[in-house]
């Protein structure tokens, strides 16, 4: 999404905010699999997609075909803080690589369910006409 120089086929992630790990693909996700979001507040924070084509309306916009994923609300049950939008997700591979597979959107609790709402990785890249820059 930058245009006019050469860029570097790594992200940084985890929780100590300067580990950095090789981009190898870039997928629309999968339901069921775990993927993992890389959020300015929150963090490294992992869950799968329970559908992958939802509807969600927040600051007053709508916004359709999103990747969702849900986890019980509770002490450890936040998929994403304000500040997170924006962040990547991605699957990880075994050989220390992650897989690009979108950016986080949205996120919210009520009293019995967070959620998180995130842009599939190739609905971007069609949008922008852009491609993700990988290793491969």
């Amino acid at each position: 999404m930058i245009d006019g120089q050469n860029y570097y086929r790594r992200t940084y992630s985890w929780n100590d905010q300067q580990s950095n790990k090789l981009i190898s693909d870039d997928f629309n996700p999968g339901t069921g699999v775990v993927y993992c979001q890389m959020g300015a507040t929150s963090l490294r924070i992992c869950s799968a997609y329970s559908q992958l084509d939802v509807t969600a309306s927040y600051n007053g916009r709508t916004v359709h075909h999103l990747a969702y994923t849900s986890v019980p609300s509770g002490p450890n049950g936040s998929l994403g803080s304000a500040g997170d939008s924006g962040g990547g997700v991605y699957r990880e591979w075994g050989d220390n690589t992650l897989g690009a597979r979108g950016l986080v959107v949205a996120a919210g609790c009520n009293s019995t369910t967070c959620a998180r709402w995130d842009e599939k990785v190739q609905v971007i890249e069609s949008f922008y006409s852009a491609i993700v820059v990988t290793s491969g």
